[in-house]
């Protein structure tokens, strides 16, 4: 860093009148990737947001490698910069497939995030771990080989009262893949309630997701994806979470779609108070966009010409283009040529509307994960041992072309050239690559206690403007109209005091008349 001064005093007006600064650079950018090792096999396969846990600021992210060494390994790592704070493992068993399916929940209570880790693999199982350093806090063992046990997690609130996050778990195998939902306590991984489907063979707990209380339980209710009912159209059950009853159903409508092989929640989308969800089918393309409370069609996210195989990913809200709306996001791993994401509705120009692959067949979009107030990842797991890349918001609050998070001079002064009080140098107020302008740097010689003199002004500016010429920063023409300007100017100077105005003379009263 070669910027001599990291917090410019601004007290002293360099500025001849107001200056009118551009409007603040938005955007959401590239931030950082994180690529395959070696031994990765499906990194980005999932990924789950998780809350601030090295105190920077930024919420930190889990990312799902199911397909690694052939048993699967989650990584947490910062949401800020990618560094990796911890990894986790499973049993370390050939065919595990720990990572498959992550969650964010409170489990023991003290109000940190801990992570949920679904390893469907042979009999199934879901590992809880402390969001802080990632010790196990328990492990809830599947029922069966082949139930997929752990295939689908949803954080489910507090469901039995005791002050701590529960989990809905979908085990779509279960029975010759009748499918099964259990509601699994989360300080200690015991069923709290098993959730049945009513029609066989359905796949049911594909996807689970949690929604408003629709039985007036007070506690947050499921749906439930069941993607291979009747001829594989697939449908979507919103149901009570105390007991599983059935409120209301969406049936899909395309034969071999699979719909509600993914659900996922967003915002209040209809406003009528209660957030909605997004259901996606398993193969070509087809999705909605659902009310929370009755499963009517908001919105047809489908897209048309998708290759069969693959799913539609919901990815959760953000407000990409800063307009104080949200954005949703969607995945579509198989869209064709080159899997996407897209932003919709679509923002405000001149924001990405469409995340693209670089390569057919990446599966880019297989997992979003959004950080709050910061951005979101995308998943990338078909790749060659898989990828993630984080994307955020890119947010230059004074206009001068540098992102508030590299901006050394975060409230940098504007002004087209450099002005000493009242004197204009006609020097370009050029921005350096840290954010400062040469009008911020000279700005910050000036002492708290503000100049002593007009003497200490030339001094100081002079030794500026030396080091500036020396780094190159400046020409020597504009050397000398910067030493001019500070020489000529009013700064430090204190005006002569106005000498006090004489008294008047007191009225003398008219001579007497002495006729």
């Amino acid at each position: 860093m070669k910027t001599l001064f990291h917090t410019p005093l601004k007290s002293l007006a360099l500025l001849a009148g107001a200056s009118a600064l551009a409007l603040p650079a938005q955007g959401v950018s590239l931030r950082y990737s994180i690529t395959a090792s070696p031994d990765n096999g499906q990194l980005g396969a999932s990924l789950a947001a998780l809350g601030d846990l090295d105190g920077d600021g930024v919420g930190e992210l889990a990312i799902g490698d199911p397909g690694l060494a052939g048993s699967g390994q989650v990584i947490v790592v910062s949401g800020a910069d990618g560094t990796i704070l911890y990894t986790l493992a499973g049993a370390a068993q050939a065919g595990e497939a720990f990572g498959t399916a992550l969650a964010a929940l409170d489990a023991n209570g003290d109000g940190t995030s801990d992570l949920a880790v679904g390893a469907p693999g042979g009999n199934g199982a879901v590992w809880v771990f402390s969001g802080l350093d990632g010790t196990l806090l328990q492990t809830a063992p599947g029922p069966a080989a082949g139930s997929r046990f752990g295939q689908a997690l949803a954080k489910a609130g507090d469901q039995d009262g005791d002050g701590s996050d529960d989990l809905f778990v979908g085990a779509p195998g279960f029975n010759s893949a009748d499918g099964r939902v259990s509601v699994m306590a989360g300080h200690d991984g015991a069923p709290i309630f098993q959730i049945e489907p009513d029609v066989e063979g359905s796949a049911f707990g594909a996807a689970v997701a949690a929604v408003a209380d629709a039985s007036g339980d007070e506690l947050p209710d499921l749906v439930v994806g069941a993607p291979a009912f009747v001829d594989e159209l697939g449908r979507v059950q919103l149901l009570a979470s105390s007991d599983g009853a059935e409120w209301v159903n969406f049936p899909g409508t395309v034969a071999g779609a699979r719909f509600g092989s993914t659900l996922g929640t967003v915002d209040d989308r209809n406003g009528d108070g209660i957030a909605d969800l997004i259901a996606g089918s398993g193969s070509g393309g087809g999705a909605f966009l659902l009310a929370g409370s009755t499963l009517a069609v908001l919105s047809d996210l489908s897209l048309p010409g998708a290759a069969a195989g693959l799913p539609v990913v919901p990815g959760g809200v953000f407000d990409v283009d800063l307009n104080g709306t949200t954005e949703m996001l969607v995945g579509y791993p198989g869209a064709l040529p080159l899997a996407q994401v897209r932003v919709t509705p679509a923002p405000l120009a001149p924001e990405a509307g469409l995340y693209e692959a670089d390569a057919a067949g990446s599966g880019l979009g297989s997992a979003i994960a959004v950080i709050p107030g910061f951005g979101f990842a995308l998943g990338e797991p078909l790749a060659a041992g898989g990828a993630v890349h984080v994307y955020s918001l890119v947010v230059d609050s004074d206009g001068d072309g540098v992102p508030d998070d590299q901006d050394l001079c975060p409230d940098s002064i504007l002004t087209p050239t450099v002005v000493f009080g009242d004197l204009d140098t006609g020097v370009e107020n050029r921005v350096n690559e840290e954010g400062c302008s040469l009008a911020d740097r000279f700005a910050a010689l000036e002492p708290a206690s503000g100049w002593k003199n007009h003497g200490q002004v030339v001094s100081s500016s002079v030794k500026l403007v030396k080091r500036l010429l020396r780094a190159g920063d400046i020409d020597a023409a504009e050397a000398q109209a910067l030493r001019t300007g500070a020489a000529q100017s009013n700064l430090g100077k204190t005006g002569k005091p106005e000498k006090p105005e004489k008294p008047a003379k007191p009225n003398k009263g008219n001579k007497p008349d002495r006729g």
